[in-house]
């Protein structure tokens, strides 16, 4: 039984076959290439009225807003078209898990694909500095502790 692949084999069939591996090898690289670059990851939100589509890079190719979301306000179409553009990305991240495969391997292909998926963002917002509790956005006031200079407009109009 032969201890390598090589044995009882010329250093001409050796270099023979080291190349044909060669070539094999190169060839999946480029075809999970190709497979990989024509990955298009879609993600969707407020029931498909908000619709991204991404590269396999995750960058954005497309953004759809259907008219019903306009009428979403600004804080909810802004959650939605960050859950669409994860939701797509997850989506691109998760088909390049094959083709990848046929390079690094299964579990490999599996743990690296695992990593890059990212958390949905959530529904709802935590609240913050710019957006109250309930997700609508806060007014803007001064701050009561510091002093407000007071503006004379009729001296610009004087000018």
């Amino acid at each position: 039984m032969a201890d390598t692949p090589y044995e009882g084999m010329t250093s001409a069939e050796v270099n023979a076959k080291f190349n044909r591996d060669i070539e094999r090898r190169l060839a999946e690289l480029d075809e999970a290439e190709r497979a990989l670059t024509a990955i298009r990851g879609v993600g969707e939100a407020e029931h498909g009225s908000v619709r991204v589509e991404v590269d396999s890079n995750g960058m954005i190719v497309d953004i759809k807003l259907a008219d019903r979301a306009m009428h979403l306000g600004s804080p909810k179409l802004e959650r939605a078209v960050l859950l669409a553009l994860t939701k797509a990305k997850n989506a691109a991240i998760a088909a390049g898990e094959a083709p990848f495969s046929t390079v690094v391997g299964d579990e490999e292909a599996r743990d690296y694909t695992e990593k890059r998926l990212e958390p949905e963002p959530e529904e709802e917002p935590k609240g913050g500095a710019l957006w109250g509790e309930n997700g609508n956005q806060r007014r803007w006031a001064p701050d009561p502790d510091e002093e407000e200079e007071e503006y004379d407009w009729r001296r610009d109009l004087r000018r």
